[in-house]
């Protein structure tokens, strides 16, 4: 990939270079993240989408440190990180922080939510009275109110607000990177606004960097800037959220795209065929899509795609990108210069 510099003040929060994570049993290898790279800024939400089994829940791993890379890298505020978790100090990890899926299943159940959101803080030294303090202020800062709820225990209290615990908790460390993995697709609609409301405040005022995880197109549209495709753990394009959403420009962003229903609007063509997606555990020597692409040629299968330009800000895998996007006729290291320029 082709050097890129970026000004000391926007130098990325949070970066992820050629990463690659490969999981192994026996004489059976998946490949589940091939070769993806990406930047974020402070106050910036990067969401991650695709199928399952894309690879998005595994780069979340892999940043916070729950799993080492094949190879690449990523770095917190330029500074390369340990894939062992273990290998970090306290004051690292706590820069990183993770809310999960299971609201309810994430929180200590036999802690109150004031203990479950200090605890973070005990771990850290911080005096009890301080502590206590720094609790409410979380609390209030979620929206829910510290002298009802924090007395009780997880299971006492609805699945919205226990994702609402589970932020403030998150938030306690004060990280420097939020990852939301699927945090609202377990909740009813009415309460994932209310919690990505939440989400959203505190991008905004606490400045954090925060990568969403989600596999729904119209969650991601309402809350991220940025938005990553991946397939069979292959970064398909990335770029401004609204721009790659409006006039994807590849075929499988397009096919995602088709597939999200809109009052009044019938479903578009999928644009792919019905073949099965290949196996996760043959690396692919071409494009991962190719197979269910109806404008894939033997060069897709011979070649993998390199990400290129496909214009302000956005960079695509393809060898046919939609919608006469620009090529280069080299690599871009779209790390830097795709998503920061």
């Amino acid at each position: 990939m082709t050097e890129a510099t970026t000004p000391a003040d926007e130098t990325p929060v949070l970066e992820v270079r050629d990463l690659e994570v490969r999981f192994t049993s026996g004489r059976s290898t998946v490949y589940a993240v091939n070769d993806v790279s990406f930047a974020m800024r402070a106050g910036e939400t990067l969401a991650l989408v695709g199928e399952s089994g894309s690879g998005k829940s595994t780069i979340a791993k892999a940043v916070v440190g729950l799993v080492g890379p094949e190879a690449g890298e990523v770095l917190l505020r330029g500074e390369a990180q340990a894939g062992d978790r273990t290998a970090r100090d306290r004051a690292t990890c706590g820069d990183v922080q993770m809310v999960f899926q299971n609201p309810v299943g994430s929180l200590n159940p036999f802690m109150t939510v004031e203990a479950n959101v200090a605890e973070p803080l005990r771990n850290r030294g911080v005096a009890k009275e301080e502590r206590r303090m720094r609790v409410r202020e979380l609390l209030t800062m979620v929206g829910l109110d510290a002298d009802t709820l924090g007395p009780r225990k997880p299971g006492e209290i609805s699945g919205g607000q226990a994702q609402r615990v589970s932020i403030a908790r998150a938030l306690a460390s004060e990280p420097a990177v939020l990852i939301a993995d699927e945090a609202v697709s377990a909740l009813d609609v009415s309460v994932q606004a209310t919690v990505l409301n939440v989400l959203r405040r505190v991008v905004d005022e606490q400045d954090v960097a925060m990568l969403f995880i989600s596999h729904d197109l119209a969650v991601v549209r309402n809350v991220s800037d940025t938005v990553a495709v991946l397939h069979m753990g292959q970064l398909c394009e990335i770029g401004p959220t609204e721009d790659v959403l409006a006039a994807p420009a590849h075929h499988y962003t397009a096919a995602l795209r088709a597939a999200v229903p809109e009052p009044g609007v019938p479903l578009g063509d999928p644009g792919m065929t019905d073949a099965d997606p290949p196996s996760p555990r043959i690396r692919p020597a071409g494009c991962s899509f190719r197979d269910r692409c109806l404008a894939a040629t033997d060069l897709c299968g011979a070649e993998r795609p390199p990400l290129t330009i496909a214009g302000p800000g956005r960079g695509v895998a393809c060898h046919h990108p939609l919608g006469g996007a620009a090529r280069t006729a080299e690599p871009v290291d779209v790390a830097i210069e795709g998503v920061l320029a």
